[in-house]
């Protein structure tokens, strides 16, 4: 289970996850993602991304897998992404799906936001490769 925020004056989107998910919750995440992102007209690195993911429980292979094509095919990439972790499993998996440099974990929702807030994206200046 997923749900998709927005706190527009900061560009930050927050995704909460919960519980088991399946490759259809996954596909129904990325076109929710994309309506978000899209209805805001952010592209590439205009906005930051924290992943509250300390209700989620270790995920089936076939999820992880649906997970990783989905971040490596969506044009519309986070300037950063900060995620708060849950269980040790889960934290692993997080950890191997997200292998950006512009990625981190940490144990607080404070400690994220403070993270991602150090460096904000700027509308317009990123690289939208």
């Amino acid at each position: 289970m997923f749900r998709i925020t927005v706190e527009a004056e900061r560009r930050l989107v927050l995704v909460e996850t919960s519980g088991l998910g399946t490759v259809e919750e996954v596909a129904a995440f990325a076109k929710a993602e994309e309506a978000t992102l899209r209805a805001r007209d952010w592209g590439s690195g205009d906005f930051n991304m924290l992943l509250h993911t300390t209700d989620t429980i270790a995920q089936p292979q076939d999820v992880i897998q649906a997970l990783q094509r989905h971040l490596h095919s969506n044009p519309r990439k986070p300037h950063r992404v900060a995620v708060v972790k849950g269980g040790a499993i889960a934290g692993m998996q997080t950890r191997r799906v997200l292998t950006s440099d512009h990625a981190a974990h940490f144990a607080t929702i404070e400690e994220a936001e403070d993270w991602l807030m150090r460096c904000p994206p700027i509308s317009g200046f990123a690289d939208r490769a």
